[in-house]
């Protein structure tokens, strides 16, 4: 048997201090609790919820249309509500959140590869977007169609 003696401590802090630091310079909520302890459900689809948000991919929701078990007194409604409409996640087996569960490894990374899917798409129609913003202060109304369509097809045929 091994046992690492491990000082995880840099000047009196945390190993992971400066990572804290950082998710609070961020303000992002989850640097407002303990970074010892496990994540929720709800804990992560909020996190991803304000990244997407201050990325300017995803709108916060303006009226609540209520999925599986998640009323609005739930502090990450807003959270679920968005990741669900945009099918980044799909609840426990259909029926229910599970916002207060811990979150495993599979389930992180599904909702990690997701989001990462829907930003690339985002991404991709905006650059789409500009190029046919230029064009079209050059070309007449069919040429522009033309190139248009030339940019946007490939992504659609995919």
């Amino acid at each position: 048997k091994v046992v690492l003696d491990l000082d995880l401590t840099e000047g009196g802090d945390s190993w992971y201090q400066v990572y804290h630091d950082k998710i609070q310079d961020l303000e992002l909520s989850i640097g407002n609790e303990d970074p010892t302890r496990q994540v929720t459900r709800g804990e992560m689809m909020q996190l991803m919820y304000e990244l997407l948000l201050k990325e300017g991919i995803v709108d916060a929701p303006t009226e609540f249309r209520g999925y599986l078990d998640v009323g609005t007194s739930h502090p990450y409604w807003k959270a679920f509500q968005v990741l669900y409409e945009n099918e980044i996640i799909q609840g426990q087996g259909g029926t229910t959140a599970d916002m207060d569960g811990n979150l495993n490894r599979a389930e992180m990374a599904i909702i990690v590869t997701t989001i990462q899917e829907l930003v690339q798409s985002v991404k991709a129609l905006n650059d789409a977007d500009s190029s046919f913003r230029v064009i079209s202060e050059k070309k007449s109304v069919f040429t522009q169609l033309g190139q248009f369509m030339k940019v946007m097809l490939p992504m659609w045929m995919k």
